[in-house]
């Protein structure tokens, strides 16, 4: 179908074509300027229509979007309805490149409800998120947004730092997660704990430099007192030689 063909259907065409509609370039646009025109019968009977195939449109590279604009017109009872109908393939969606945007999507809905079953569903393989580069902006958006709901995030971290930070992706949202954490003691207690990895490990550094970066002067001592007996052996090394810069700045 062409755009101008798609202005040529009528209503009940439109809904019985509106998968593969929502799934073509021309066709997403069309239907995401015209829902916001169109009376909430019609988008109950869209709503009912793509419901079986939800899963698929999450997935697709425009469908996505055309979910994203229908969970913008439905009212919380249908969102819930949603949810559910994606809860067996939530974390094949959730680490997907389209997928992961109509869960953002979702979390950005304001009721409590609707936050903490995603939250909950998140939960159940979350150690998979921070590792995932998709997923991680779900967490993201959590910490940053929803910060009373991410109790849950910083408990796994807790458990799982040192994996986590050792991941090219872990490491990124790890930083992110600690910048917004009001408490970084348990952070740094883990880091000392294990300086050696922190230190020699490719990504895990990036973790070790961002903490003194903090300038917390108790916490670069600490990091010297651990470092200084290999202080050259480190200083040779392709990853801690960074980490000793980064201390040598702060300490200038």
């Amino acid at each position: 179908m062409q755009l101008k063909k798609f202005h040529e259907l009528k209503i009940n065409e439109l809904i019985s074509n509106i998968i593969t509609i929502a799934k073509d370039n021309n066709g997403c646009r069309f239907l995401q300027q015209k829902m916001d025109e169109m009376p909430p019968k019609v988008i109950m009977s869209i709503f009912q229509q793509i419901i079986p195939n939800i899963n698929e449109l999450c997935n697709d590279p425009f469908g996505n979007y055309f979910v994203q604009k229908l969970i913008e017109l439905l009212p919380k009872e249908n969102i819930f309805i949603i949810i559910n109908s994606i809860q067996t393939n939530f974390a094949n969606i959730a680490t997907h490149a389209y997928g992961t945007r109509v869960i953002q999507k979702l979390l950005e809905i304001d009721d409590m409800d609707v936050i903490k079953v995603l939250c909950k569903y998140m939960s159940m393989n979350l150690l998979d998120y921070f590792l995932n580069p998709n997923s991680i902006h779900i967490i993201q958006k959590i910490v940053f947004n929803l910060f009373p709901f991410s109790m849950f995030i910083y408990e796994c971290i807790y458990v799982n730092m040192i994996p986590i930070s050792m991941d090219k992706n872990g490491c990124c949202i790890l930083q992110k997660c600690i910048d917004q954490s009001r408490d970084k003691n348990q952070f740094m207690i883990i880091v000392l704990n294990n300086i050696l990895l922190y230190i020699t490990d490719q990504y895990a550094n990036y973790v070790l430099q961002y903490l003194v970066g903090l300038k917390d002067q108790m916490f670069i001592n600490n990091v010297i007192r651990l470092i200084v007996q290999n202080i050259m052996i480190f200083s040779k090394h392709k990853f801690s030689s960074n980490v000793l810069e980064k201390v040598n700045f702060f300490l200038i």
